[in-house]
């Protein structure tokens, strides 16, 4: 079953959680990003997506996963503008919660862990 990281902060991202979870083929796993290690957690996951909180400050060690592994379709979302990017490069709209959901299992074709 390929993963979704939740990247950023708890409270949102538990709540995307448990909708990919009920509504998708994919298991979602939470990384809080306050930890020391969540990059190497993040990394260990070896995640087809990462979803991350556009809320939550994204230090260094974040951004140089994403350049480390460019396969990794990266959306961020912000639940209180209700919008999400995808920074990954490839276009998409605005997207509510089932809208992302569409958008996760759209893309799981290919090598998606």
């Amino acid at each position: 079953m390929p993963t979704v990281a939740l990247y950023g902060n708890l409270l949102v991202l538990a709540s995307i959680g448990a909708r990919i979870e009920r509504r998708s083929g994919l298991r979602p796993a939470i990384v809080d990003a306050t930890l020391p290690s969540a990059i190497e957690k993040l990394s260990a996951l070896q995640p087809g997506f990462v979803v991350f909180d556009l809320g939550t400050p994204h230090p260094d060690p974040f951004r140089a996963f994403w350049k480390s592994r460019p396969e990794v379709q990266l959306i961020g979302v912000d639940p209180g503008e209700d919008w999400t990017l995808v920074v990954s490069g490839q276009p998409a709209r605005a997207l509510t919660a089932d809208g992302l959901i569409e958008t996760l299992t759209t893309h799981m074709e290919g090598d998606i862990r």
